[in-house]
């Protein structure tokens, strides 16, 4: 303040200047943090509107009005040109916030700016339109016609097919063109008015650094639906898949089951169709869904554990210990039928003596653990197998598609008789 003072600068705008200065940054700040808050890389449309709203357009405002009144109190300007001047300081900050601001972003973000992300062509086509457009105010003796504008299709291009990066780089190679053949006193905007001058370069340099901003966040944003879109596809083509397997599986155990029994007894063999067909028209209901809650997943469990029964009878038992809460947290359906199905083909039918099941349901630490846990021998190689099996590595890529690259499924042996398989979900 001091050294401003002793150039010669009035004390009211030494005063008020500094005042609309912090008062800019702090409303920038306060909008863009915590009103209107953007995503730094301007992947939504969103983003680049509020930036333009809170960052260039209102903070800026503020600066210019304190800094103008400054000088106009202090006899600098004269009140009637207030609003002009007003004005012209008010873009200059704004044009200034416009092209520095979404580099340093950038810059922050990713650490550099890849100027690779323009093709030389491009920048060769842009170079060659900015010197149509300014190197002569009469080229191809054409006058008074707007041919600074033909950079601005180019950077918008740039803008629409290669992004917000690149198009900060186009506008800040426009800006810094036109403004140094402005100065050397050649293209549209180098009149004999100095101050008329510097009013159409400002306007034109923010006129077209705006408009590629808003274009070029645009087709991020548009480029991210689609990824997304295709992403969804993807998705529900591998969910439909693994949904299929598992259906099939289940379909062809179940049928090899009620051959056995139509040969040596009919009549469990009806009783075993009965109950398969309560089975698949229950399942028919959460089949289309990509998760179920652990309630009803259990009641499904029982039903197949049902169909099971006939086969093992007496030697297969099983127990429930699930908690309320635990109940409600959702899985894919027919995840803990897979489980429950290795547990009887690699614990229980290996078992001269069958064993217990015992399936349980916990929710500690945000987290939901789900338990089933079955009797096997260790020397068996079918329990090896029980751990890396191809419905094991099924039921972990549903588990994954439907909750999360979190979600997990351990099997391992405990205490050298039982072997566990949890599945671990956070909530």
């Amino acid at each position: 303040m001091a050294s401003d003072l002793m150039a010669g600068d009035p004390l009211p705008f030494l005063i008020l200047g500094p005042i609309g200065n912090t008062l800019e940054a702090l409303v920038a700040w306060e909008l863009l943090t915590n009103r209107w808050p953007i995503n730094q890389r301007f992947e939504q449309a969103r983003d680049a509107l509020r930036f333009l709203a809170a960052g260039v357009i209102i903070p800026p405002l503020i600066s210019a009005t304190f800094g103008i009144t400054g000088l106009t109190i202090g006899g600098v300007l004269q009140a009637e040109t207030f609003p002009r001047s007003l004005a012209l300081y008010w873009v200059a900050n704004a044009s200034s916030i416009l092209m520095i601001t979404p580099a340093l972003m950038i810059i922050f973000k990713s650490k550099r700016i890849d100027f690779k992300r323009i093709p030389i062509r491009h920048l060769a086509i842009l170079a060659a339109a900015t010197w149509i457009g300014f190197s002569r105010e009469s080229i191809l003796d054409i006058q008074h016609w707007p041919l600074a504008y033909l950079p601005l299709p180019i950077v918008v291009w740039i803008a629409f097919s290669r992004g917000v990066e690149a198009a900060t780089i186009a506008n800040l190679l426009v800006s810094l063109s036109s403004t140094l053949f402005t100065i050397f006193h050649t293209g549209p905007f180098a009149i004999p008015n100095t101050l008329s001058s510097l009013t159409l370069l400002i306007i034109y340099n923010t006129t077209t650094a705006a408009t590629a901003f808003l274009l070029a966040a645009a087709r991020t944003e548009l480029s991210n639906s689609e990824a997304k879109v295709r992403q969804a596809l993807a998705h529900e083509a591998q969910w439909y898949a693994l949904r299929v397997q598992i259906q099939s599986h289940f379909i062809f155990n179940a049928l090899n089951t009620l051959r056995r029994l139509i040969q040596c007894d009919p009549k469990s063999g009806r009783e075993f169709t009965t109950r398969l067909a309560a089975v698949l028209r229950s399942s028919m209901e959460i089949t289309e869904k990509e998760r179920v809650t652990l309630h009803s997943e259990i009641a499904a469990v029982e039903n197949y554990i049902a169909l099971e029964r006939f086969r093992f009878e007496e030697r297969l038992r099983h127990r429930f210990d699930i908690e309320p809460e635990a109940a409600k947290v959702q899985i894919p359906p027919f995840l803990l039928q897979t489980l429950v199905e290795n547990a009887i083909k690699h614990g229980i039918s290996q078992n001269i003596n069958g064993g217990e099941i015992l399936i349980t349901g916990r929710i500690l630490e945000k987290t939901c653990y789900i338990r089933v846990e079955n009797p096997y021998l260790k020397n068996n190689q079918s329990a090896t197998e029980e751990t890396k099996g191809i419905g094991l590595k099924n039921a972990r890529a549903r588990l994954r598609l439907a909750c999360g690259e979190h979600a997990a499924i351990n099997v391992s042996p405990i205490d050298g008789e039982y072997m566990r398989a949890e599945i671990s979900i956070p909530i």
